[in-house]
């Protein structure tokens, strides 16, 4: 990650600190990073040279006007303004992290053969919980897992993978051999 963009997501952090909206600016650049993720063609209009600041900003406002708070949408024409709107997606992730690190959320990866519902990756998150750690768990999917799943935070690796299993046998059976 650029540096610039570090600047940017600390700097709207601190604003969203500073009037108590961490919570709520969260939530709504979720969902400006999920749109702007799932549509590939913002991302090719946004990189556009020839398209005017003037003219991505427009369509922002178009997109997000009544959808996220006027804060929220101003610091996006604000990237438009400053020609880092093509950075976005990489600001509003950093923007993403400083929140659960505020809030105290570790951030980690569940790996699994398949995609896992909201509920399942949810269940997830709720085990941890019961630990007394909030976890925020992002899907990958690795078929080499085979079923089950492998989750990864920090440094800690939980392995409830067939994969895993299938090594441990091996290495087992191998060292009976010897």
């Amino acid at each position: 990650m650029s540096q610039a963009a570090h600047r940017y997501a600390e700097a709207f952090f601190e604003l969203a600190q500073e009037m108590n909206q961490v919570d709520a600016w969260k939530q709504q650049m979720d969902q400006v990073a999920l749109v702007m993720e799932s549509v590939p063609e913002l991302k090719l209009f946004f990189g556009a040279v020839k398209i005017t600041n003037e003219e991505k900003k427009e369509l922002l406002i178009k997109s997000f006007a009544g959808k996220i708070d006027e804060m929220c949408l101003n610091f996006l024409c604000l990237l438009a303004d400053k020609k880092r709107i093509n950075e976005a997606s990489l600001i509003l992730k950093e923007f993403h992290s400083l929140c659960n690190v505020y809030k105290g959320i570790e951030e980690g990866v569940v790996y699994a053969p398949r995609a896992l519902s909201e509920n399942q990756i949810k269940e997830l998150e709720d085990s941890f919980k019961v630990r007394g750690r909030n976890v925020e768990l992002a899907m990958k999917i690795d078929e080499s897992l085979i079923s089950g799943f492998k989750i990864v935070l920090d440094d800690e690796v939980i392995d409830a993978s067939m994969k895993s299993k299938i090594t441990r046998m091996k290495n087992e059976l191998l060292k009976e051999r010897m």
